[in-house]
């Protein structure tokens, strides 16, 4: 009665004017949308175990349907499909015919909230069973003829929920509105935000994403980012749905394989999987499961960092140091252009103890650095790999070392290094002579590019454009 009456006084009023008349429609859309396509509430386990039993009896023997209460009945859709036992009941043999029967022939079309909610609650996309399972519950809500099941079967097909393209709809809708839209759309309210249905549906966003983020505009890119952050990491900073972790990191990285992102929204990216992955580089564990090339993507991402990282301490070092001054501008241009070539495969930086208390006033508090020991506590080294050779650069006085034999090369993203580990053993090295005219520039590229093929030409790396 009290929906009744809303729906008479709200839309009975006389001729306002078109404000609020605009205003009236919206509240009636509302009132619509809670009152005549809601869906059932999900019950207590106690009480589905004891339906549960009584409904496993009656698959067995039908006519023991009549002795559920109409309470028990409305409980039917979740003793089905939700899993109290073994397995759900819904995946034993004839388990849906009988039930969906008994439904039909007895006009039981009170279930169809129910089982809608528990369809998309479950959403059993895996089972054997689950093509029967959405044409049963298809058919009973075309059979079923009460105003509020007509308005539930016009929105059912309206948003395609049980044709096999209803995931690409999903996409679609996600992927070109947004999240909120999708959960508008499918009614996704009362925890099902949480439930199967939705997570398959992210799923496929994420996948989708994986191929065509990077195309989309700078503008669109940020947004989606913005979104599928908020939507996958609560105001705790915790995971939200901890099964799709996988796809999450592939979804977010997979397309930027060739093109890179804009900084904001490498730099979301950069800091959430740091916070929830951590460094690729360091530790494997937070990545486990993610596919390579995903994570080739982060830890190239990490690889700028390092070196953005060791060119901004050295710029900073150089302002208090004439020494370091004079040989660093020349350093910084020419492995700035292997960055932006982006040919450097690996990167890592050792610290002295001078340069570490520098670093920790001014770095960002989330970069990673080894400490070195056995030089002069001022010095610092960056270690790269390019093309699968090795290189040591040295922040001041120091030769240039390349290794291009596997067994005597330093080890990479240690925690400390003693200065004699990233000198000794080397294939080649070489001294920074007559760096203003590009002296052990051409040498050192010259050598890269016997050793790896890796060629960056005099223009690139003696200007800082």
């Amino acid at each position: 009665m009290a929906t009744k009456s809303l729906n008479f006084d709200m839309f009975t009023m006389p001729a306002l004017r078109t404000e609020s008349v605009s205003e009236l429609l919206k509240a009636k859309e509302y009132v619509q949308s809670i009152f005549e396509l809601s869906l059932a509430d999900a019950p207590e386990l106690v009480d589905l175990e004891a339906v549960y039993q009584k409904l496993l009896k009656a698959i067995e023997e039908p006519s023991l349907f009549s002795q559920f209460s109409r309470r028990e009945e409305k409980l039917i859709p979740w003793a089905l499909v939700q899993r109290i036992g073994e397995e759900p009941l819904f995946e034993q043999e004839r388990a849906i015919s009988i039930t969906f029967s008994w439904f039909l022939d007895s006009d039981r079309f009170q279930a169809v909230p129910g089982l809608i909610q528990v369809f998309l609650s479950e959403y059993p996309v895996n089972s054997r069973k689950f093509s029967e399972l959405k044409g049963a519950i298809s058919e009973l809500i075309i059979k079923a003829d009460t105003p509020k099941l007509n308005k539930l079967r016009e929105w059912a097909q309206s948003v395609s929920l049980f044709s096999p393209n209803v995931m690409q709809r999903f996409t679609k809708i996600a992927v070109n509105e947004s999240i909120v839209d999708c959960i508008s759309t499918y009614r996704l309210h009362r925890g099902l935000n949480f439930g199967n249905f939705f997570k398959v549906g992210l799923q496929s966003v994420l996948t989708e994403l994986g191929a065509s983020l990077s195309e989309m505009s700078s503008s669109r890119q940020l947004f989606i980012v913005d979104e599928m952050i908020n939507t996958f990491i609560d105001s705790e900073k915790q995971f939200i749905y901890p099964s799709l972790r996988n796809d999450f990191a592939e979804g977010m990285l997979l397309s930027y394989q060739i093109t890179p992102p804009k900084k904001r929204s490498k730099e979301k990216l950069k800091k959430l999987f740091l916070a929830h992955y951590g460094d690729p580089r360091i530790s494997k564990s937070g990545w486990i499961g993610v596919s390579e090339e995903a994570v080739d993507v982060m830890r190239g991402w990490m690889v700028e960092n390092t070196m953005n990282d060791f060119f901004n301490l050295l710029s900073h070092v150089a302002k208090t140091d004439s020494t370091a001054d004079h040989h660093w501008v020349y350093r910084k241009r020419f492995w700035n252009a292997y960055l932006k070539k982006g040919v450097i495969q690996e990167a890592w930086v050792a610290l002295g103890p001078q340069a570490k208390v520098q670093a920790r006033n001014f770095l960002n508090h989330g970069s990673a650095f080894a400490t070195l020991s056995g030089g002069a506590p001022n010095h610092s080294s960056l270690i790269m790999v390019i093309g699968g050779v090795l290189v040591t650069e040295w922040s001041h006085s120091g030769k240039y070392r390349v290794w291009d034999r596997d067994l005597s090369r330093p080890k990479l993203y240690k925690g400390a290094y003693r200065r004699s580990e990233l000198i000794s053993n080397c294939d080649y090295e070489g001294a920074h002579h007559s760096s203003d005219s590009g002296g052990w520039q051409y040498k050192l590229s010259t050598l890269i590019n016997d050793l790896t093929g890796v060629s960056v030409s005099s223009r690139e790396y003696m200007n800082d454009r």
